[in-house]
């Protein structure tokens, strides 16, 4: 296993936990775009092409529009990604594809994200990555936006587990006219493994939107259990006139069987746009429970 460490200078820093400071950067000096193989003729350090590549990426706590877009497609030779400073990813396409059809990777972590805004902030990041198991956002606590985890996990077909322990607030509560948001929309569809989804400190869901189709978590078609144990408001924003995205959120989510609410929040939920037919699944194909 090779373990590159690489800084916001886009330089390796450390290789197998081993400083590169002081090393000759002509041997060890590593940009994001020689990660993708690129390697020069002077040494530059290359890369092992076994899919066993551990990537930490440091000194990032924000990123701009287009920083990572396609930085990694199709990259084979990475096992693991790590973003181990980043707390904002609040530009557009930052990530958009950064990691799409990586072939081998097998688990990534933001253990420092707390906002995702953007539109396509994290759009199509892992789609397609037929070994990724499972992914970590232990801190994230907002992502707004238009569609900014779009198709994120979608194809990934060994995924078995995602956490968001701290995420607050899906769509933005803003009033405005022209904005469709469907954060999940296809986020994880065709994930044959994940059936089940955890927001346990969820408590509100804006979603816009002028067709059916564009419901939040639209064409997860392998999700069968949601637990929303906080969630207290499903809505338009105020100034939209559409009702159409709040009212099918899970527009076919077409496994999605059981919704779990927290008693608390029962009256709240139930008065909210959509209930009637489980936010687009339809009414008899799912339970709702208030039982956390």
């Amino acid at each position: 296993m090779t373990v590159i460490q690489v800084d916001s200078n886009n330089k390796a820093i450390m290789l197998n936990n081993k400083a590169l400071e002081g090393q000759d950067n002509t041997k060890y000096g590593i940009s994001l775009n020689e990660l993708l193989g690129e390697v020069d003729a002077n040494g530059v350090l290359p890369l092992p092409t076994g899919g066993d590549t551990d990537l930490v990426i440091t000194g990032f706590t924000g990123v701009g529009a287009f920083v990572f877009s396609y930085k990694f497609y199709r990259n084979n030779k990475l096992k693991s990604v790590t973003f181990r400073d980043l707390t904002n990813a609040n530009n557009s396409s930052c990530f958009d594809r950064a990691f799409n059809y990586c072939a081998n990777l097998e688990t990534v972590s933001f253990p420092a994200l707390v906002y995702a805004n953007g539109a396509t902030v994290l759009s199509y990041c892992f789609n397609s990555c037929t070994s990724l198991k499972s992914a970590s956002f232990p801190l994230l606590e907002e992502i707004k936006g238009t569609t900014g985890f779009q198709y994120v996990f979608s194809a990934c077909t060994n995924f078995e587990s995602v956490s968001f322990p701290k995420l607050k607030i899906i769509g933005n509560d803003a009033a405005t006219t022209g904005t469709t948001y469907r954060q999940f929309y296809y986020a994880f569809q065709n994930c044959t493994n994940l059936t089940e989804l955890s927001f346990p400190e969820l408590e509100e869901i804006w979603c816009n939107g002028t067709a059916a189709n564009t419901g939040t978590f639209g064409y997860n078609t392998y999700i069968q259990k949601i637990y929303m144990p906080k969630l207290k408001t499903i809505s338009k924003t105020s100034a939209y006139t559409s009702t159409l995205g709040a009212d099918n959120i899970f527009y076919e989510c077409t496994a999605l069987t059981e919704l779990h609410f927290g008693a608390a929040n029962q009256a709240a939920i139930q008065a909210t746009t959509g209930y009637a037919t489980a936010w687009g699944r339809g009414a008899g194909n799912v339970t709702i429970y208030f039982d956390l």
